[in-house]
């Protein structure tokens, strides 16, 4: 997994949207990305790339986050002197996931034609002849076999603001499936909702795992800076809570046999809530939830003209 200077690193200096075929873009845009990958080369010199199973990025551009899984890249891979089998075996599956639908491919095609053009430099630069990750006779990169997918039926955040959360429950889902991780032998035909029925509110609980690490991992101080800035603002835990220690926050008796005044040191539980959505299109609310729009038939539609409009939102 790469840590998120990775795509930064990638796309420094390179025109938004440029290689997405929609937008104009610099002529430079090309020398500009092999500058790039020849200073990020140096990143995987220790280990071969293509001996992995996955390689994850994440994406942080325009402040929203985004994921992309690619798996299987040796499926990428035609090796010489062995190309029938090389193009019998299975492909590699470049998965992009967008919290907003990611319904236009406009960022889709922008950032994986990036990545794809790295991981062709990688190849050139380790998989070749007596290079030093070559197997038997060298290999080459084949962008053909490289399939671009979104996961079908993939949570859509309901607001403006969680896209971090989405992202990490993608990741987790990839490998935290019941039976085992998601593999290469899943697409084209991978359905997320198969996995995860109950992906939409699974995600709300992420904000309460991250919550329950930090406690964890702080030391004594900080986690006593923590309970006291709850216990000043009447909030605490979302959805998930914590065993025992959260009863702190618990509600009023049930029964009516308790007449004992409530310790000022216990409260009513109180739930840490999303943050209100923006206000876009005439404060309709309607138009401040993603997933809604994102799941009209009519917005799907217009997502497959070609071109779509450009004046559409693009967050849908």
């Amino acid at each position: 997994m790469f840590n998120t200077f990775f795509y930064n690193s990638l796309a420094k200096e390179i025109t938004p949207l440029g290689f997405s075929g929609r937008v104009g873009k610099n002529a430079n845009d090309p020398e500009t990305l092999k500058t790039n990958i020849l200073r990020m080369q140096r990143w995987t010199r220790k280990f071969d790339l293509f001996a992995k199973d996955y390689i994850v990025i994440p994406i942080n551009e325009d402040f929203h986050w985004m994921v992309v899984a690619v798996i299987n890249p040796q499926g990428a891979l035609i090796e010489d002197g062995n190309e029938e089998a090389s193009r019998n075996a299975p492909k590699c599956f470049m998965v992009f996931y967008d919290p907003l639908s990611g319904l236009d491919p406009t960022r889709r095609m922008h950032i994986t034609h990036m990545i794809k053009e790295y991981l062709a430099a990688v190849c050139g630069a380790t998989k070749g002849a007596n290079m030093k990750y070559a197997v038997n006779k060298g290999a080459t990169f084949d962008k053909n076999r490289v399939v671009v997918v979104r996961p079908k039926n993939a949570p859509i955040q309901n607001n403006f603001s969680d896209c971090g959360l989405y992202a990490l429950h993608f990741i987790e889902g990839l490998f935290c499936n019941i039976d085992r991780p998601v593999t290469v032998d899943d697409f084209p035909e991978f359905d997320w909702k198969e996995c995860w029925p109950e992906a939409d509110k699974m995600c709300e609980f992420t904000r309460d795992k991250i919550y329950n690490l930090i406690k964890k991992r702080a030391g004594p101080r900080v986690r006593s800076r923590i309970e006291q800035y709850e216990h000043d603002n009447r909030c605490g835990l979302s959805r998930e809570g914590e065993s025992r220690k959260s009863r702190r926050h618990s509600a009023v008796p049930c029964s009516a046999q308790y007449r004992t005044p409530r310790n000022t040191n216990y409260y009513r539980r109180f739930y840490s809530l999303n943050p209100p959505p923006i206000k876009v299109v005439q404060e309709e609310p309607f138009f401040s939830n993603p997933r809604n729009v994102a799941t009209m038939p009519v917005t799907q539609k217009v997502r497959k003209i070609r071109p779509p409009e450009l004046s559409f939102p693009l967050a849908y």
